[in-house]
């Protein structure tokens, strides 16, 4: 049996693995949020802070190989502002390998739940649309997370794959000669600050259980290096 038919399955599983559960159940959860999106944006509208990136802060510098960290924990932003500040954290991802690019990718956003709200997951195509709102990034791989609203004790699971296409690489970033070629970018969780932080004590959001993997469902290992996920044969 070919890779390409042993893909979904692979895939499928990764994404139990990834979000705990086989099945997210978004009908129970459907008719609340039509009701609560005028409400989100009306809110939005009164926050004086705007929506802002966020610098992300390496937490060390790992070798130039590194298993699979999926025990390890890595800075994604440190954040400080007053309540019903949003922030923009960005995701981003490179492969170690152009001839063996990364198709895949899963990540476990971890936070204080009590005091960080992720409101959403968001990214634009070239025509500036946010396909994350419909599941999708720009490149047509299908991104789902779980819980969908909300948090599982301050834990959002996140996956990326393309079923259709499994030899498609997430983004056109590569390292070459040291140096990052190509468009890093995946895409950005949205936390809103829920208790008031200042900069010297801010509240950070790591990722943990991060991996990714290659057209032939190998599992590729995750080193961060100047803010961004090396996903590389380890």
């Amino acid at each position: 049996m070919s890779y390409r038919k042993l893909y979904p399955q692979i895939l499928a599983f990764a994404l139990i693995f990834a979000v705990g559960c086989a099945s997210p159940a978004p009908e129970e959860a459907a008719p609340a949020e039509p009701a609560a999106e005028p409400a989100a944006e009306a809110a939005a509208e009164k926050i004086v802070a705007p929506v802002q990136p966020n610098v992300v802060k390496q937490v060390e510098k790992l070798p130039a190989q590194a298993a699979p960290a999926l025990d390890s924990a890595m800075l994604l932003c440190d954040l400080s502002g007053p309540v019903g500040t949003k922030v923009l954290c960005p995701v981003k991802v490179a492969s170690a390998n152009s001839d063996n690019p990364a198709t895949a990718f899963q990540l476990t956003l971890s936070f204080d739940d009590s005091k960080l709200a992720l409101n959403k997951i968001t990214c634009t195509n070239p025509a500036g649309v946010d396909t994350c709102a419909a599941g999708a990034l720009p490149t047509g791989h299908s991104l789902a997370w779980n819980p969908k609203t909300g948090s599982k004790d301050g834990k959002v699971s996140v996956i990326a794959f393309h079923a259709s296409s499994p030899d498609k690489s997430l983004n056109s970033a590569v390292i070459r000669d040291g140096g990052v070629e190509g468009d890093t970018a995946l895409f950005s969780a949205e936390f809103e600050i829920k208790a008031a932080a200042d900069e010297s004590a801010p509240l950070s959001v790591s990722m943990v259980k991060v991996m990714g993997a290659d057209a032939k469902a190998n599992k590729l290992g995750a080193q961060l290096k100047d803010a961004v996920v090396v996903l590389s044969a380890p």
